[in-house]
């Protein structure tokens, strides 16, 4: 912790934000694991008003140097926030490097120097190790700690801020889907989720709703924490687990296939009210098919978000195979064509992202009826058969 805050008074954040982070260490234990002071407590110990802390809060977060959560309690009287010391991605201070392979003396070192039961100098012991000498660490401290230092990344790649929010909202998109969501902590779930590799939250949200159909009148429905732990998903029988994937190119026959199927089975979801959204409801402030369509449409398009990211990169897309028989009969659709603008209103009205560049070779879709003069009448027949096809394989 003293690390941290050493670092932060030699940063080049300005200066009240320096200040309102040494003002939140007064409340964090050694470890800057996390605190939880209400706004008040800071504003009585800083002397700066609520709006001055909030504000640097937030720059502090956006620079990287603080992580701020929801500390998971219900309540009017109870929102406080979880703060947790961080460390900007890729930060390297030179004075702090130089000394001691990377770690800064701090007050507390000499507390915990040496071996358990070995006896410090004033008690007849052997003197301590000396500065820059190889030691032990004893702390997990933001910078020694491997889950955040500076020096992580060498075997794995930092996560970008674009794909925290990215995972972040894939969790809060999952989260509702499970049975009874808000007994459980969230915190718990969220930390599981975390851990999980990209392909597996994708299995995930796929598979949950398979998942909890098959252990429907059978066992208890795990918490969601056990449940992403154990990757309970992967229970499935064969003949609903996750089949063989192969990498598509963006725009493919095989790609569009499963955008669609991915859009699909995310339409067939529950979409439950929170209870602050059925207070609007019985208020009037919103209509209960409203609130639900806004909730469809952002869950839909989170649930194709890496497909979209992915494109944006040029980079394939794993997709299964049982889907490459059925995209094999997928037609072209020129860009600009009427049939093209059908394909889009259909997205609209189920709820669906649609996107936001158009290659220029065209787009594959199911095939539509050439009698059929209404196109969005055609296009509606078509997915519904793509639909029902994908249902017997």
């Amino acid at each position: 912790m003293w690390r941290w805050r050493w670092a932060i008074g030699n940063s080049d954040l300005p200066a009240t934000t320096r200040d309102v982070l040494r003002v939140l260490s007064e409340f964090m234990n050694r470890e800057g694991d996390r605190c939880f002071p209400p706004i008040g407590d800071l504003v009585e110990k800083s002397g700066r008003d609520r709006k001055t802390i909030r504000i640097h809060l937030r720059a502090a977060e956006e620079k990287g140097w603080l992580r701020v959560e929801s500390a998971g309690m219900k309540g009017q009287k109870w929102r406080q926030k979880k703060y947790v010391a961080r460390w900007p991605d890729g930060y390297s201070h030179p004075e702090l490097l130089q000394q001691g392979g990377g770690v800064m003396p701090s007050p507390y070192d000499d507390a915990g120097a040496g071996e358990v039961g070995e006896l410090r100098p004033e008690a007849g012991g052997a003197a301590p190790h000396k500065l820059g000498a190889e030691r032990p660490l004893y702390n997990n401290s933001p910078l020694t700690s491997p889950i955040n230092s500076p020096e992580r990344g060498a075997g794995e790649r930092a996560l970008t801020p674009t794909e925290r929010k990215r995972i972040n909202r894939e969790f809060e998109r999952w989260k509702p889907t499970w049975p009874r969501h808000e007994d459980y902590s969230r915190d718990e779930a969220k930390a599981e989720w975390d851990k999980l590799a990209d392909a597996d939250r994708r299995d995930c949200i796929r598979l949950t709703p398979s998942y909890l159909r098959w252990i429907e009148g059978r066992v208890k429905p795990y918490s969601p924490a056990i449940f992403l732990r154990k990757k309970a998903w992967k229970e499935l029988p064969p003949a609903s687990g996750p089949v063989a994937k192969v990498p598509a190119k963006s725009f493919s026959n095989l790609w569009m296939a499963t955008w669609l199927e991915m859009l699909l089975t995310a339409s067939n979801q529950p979409i439950r009210l929170a209870p602050v959204e059925k207070i609007m409801v019985d208020t009037g402030q919103k209509s209960a098919d409203e609130i639900r369509r806004n909730k469809l449409v952002d869950y839909c398009a989170s649930v194709v978000e890496g497909m979209l990211f992915a494109a944006r990169r040029r980079e394939p897309w794993r997709c299964s195979t049982f889907l490459e028989p059925i995209s094999e009969r997928f037609q072209w659709v020129a860009p600009d064509s009427d049939l093209l603008a059908a394909w889009k209103r259909l997205h609209e009205r189920r709820c669906w992202p649609w996107f936001s560049w158009v290659p220029p070779m065209g787009m594959r879709f199911p095939p539509v009826d050439p009698e059929e003069t209404n196109l969005d009448t055609a296009v509606e027949a078509a997915i519904t058969e793509f639909e029902t096809q994908i249902s017997k394989v």
